[in-house]
């Protein structure tokens, strides 16, 4: 495993949306492969995280659930698009 490419557990975190303590339970209920390094640090295969990712487009598609955002920003837009929609304007009384 050490010679390969390998994600560190914030990186992992971004790539999957979650928390680097939410990667470091994924990896001690063993739903995700790691080793650390001589520092002690958790190194995730990257091809791992890339077949969790995977796994998890595959079960919103599957389910007809809206796809996981890669990116956060992408999700941030995408909440304040849902949020502005959801709010009535203020210059419709409906009166």
């Amino acid at each position: 495993m050490p010679n390969e490419e390998t994600y560190t557990t914030g990186q992992a975190a971004r790539i999957l949306g979650v928390t680097d303590r939410g990667i470091r339970k994924m990896i001690d209920r063993g739903e995700l492969g790691a080793h650390q390094d001589e520092r002690g640090r958790h190194l995730i295969p990257q091809r791992a995280v890339h077949a969790m990712l995977e796994d998890r487009r595959r079960e919103a598609a599957d389910s007809q659930l809206p796809e996981i955002p890669s990116d956060a920003r992408e999700a941030t837009q995408e909440a304040r698009e849902l949020h502005t929609r959801a709010r009535p304007s203020r210059g419709s009384s409906g009166v």
